[in-house]
């Protein structure tokens, strides 16, 4: 049987997919101009710079987010080819929001098992 399971905070609705009782999907949404620390994010990929090992990520906001090839995965990746593209969704946790620039520094291997 598929269940659905919503949960919703003021600052984000979760919601996951399970069929006879295994979870087949989990998505994060923000709501609209609230920006939270450690909050997760259903997101696409909007920008790829292999030069900086980095790729930029729309998470909702006016300002996209920073995604470090090291917030990628748990082991360590040496080159960004071929890791992400522009338009692949991914889901990533905002671990952090620069204080002098406001900018967002994401994670997806924060929500990766080790």
């Amino acid at each position: 049987m598929k269940k659905i399971l919503i949960n919703e905070e003021p600052w984000q609705t979760r919601v996951a997919i399970t069929q006879d009782g295994k979870l087949q999907n989990v998505y994060f949404w923000s709501h609209a101009g609230n920006v939270i620390e450690k909050s997760f994010y259903q997101s696409l990929v909007t920008k790829v710079l292999p030069g900086i090992q980095t790729a930029f990520v729309d998470i909702g906001q006016e300002k996209a987010g920073f995604l470090h090839i090291s917030e990628i995965e748990w082991r360590r990746l040496d080159t960004m080819e071929g890791v992400l593209k522009i338009g692949d969704p991914i889901q990533v946790k905002l671990i952090d929001i620069d204080k002098k620039t406001g900018k967002y520094k994401l994670s997806r291997k924060a929500l990766l098992p080790r």
